[in-house]
């Protein structure tokens, strides 16, 4: 009665989407308590997840050579995997791509 290994990777997959949208509504609602700010409710936190599901960036957005620490641009070639910014931070390219492409949905869910 237990999962096969693909239905694991799929309960893994869903559980951490579903972590990741609850701690972001979570961050939400605590930014808007310290701002003393009203608090949102279902409606307002069911479009915020629907902004950010309809986020979408470009396909020729530099996102894996844009340092998602400190914002600059740096010249890789395509063969190129793991690099270091010129602030210090080293990124593997892919994981920087998803942290960039994650701050422009968030940053798209807020407006």
């Amino acid at each position: 009665m237990y999962p096969a290994a693909a239905q694991r990777m799929v309960f893994v997959r869903n559980f951490g989407c579903v972590r990741w949208t609850y701690n972001n509504a979570l961050a939400y609602c605590k930014a808007q308590y310290e701002a003393h700010e009203k608090y949102p409710g279902h409606f307002d936190l069911t479009k915020r997840l629907k902004g950010l599901k309809q986020a979408k960036a470009g396909q020729w957005n530099p996102t894996s050579t844009t340092c998602s620490e400190c914002g600059v641009r740096a010249g890789l070639a395509l063969a190129e995997h793991r690099w270091t910014c010129t602030c210090g931070a080293t990124h593997d390219r892919d994981i920087n791509a998803a942290r960039n492409i994650a701050k422009f949905a968030l940053d798209l869910g807020a407006k």
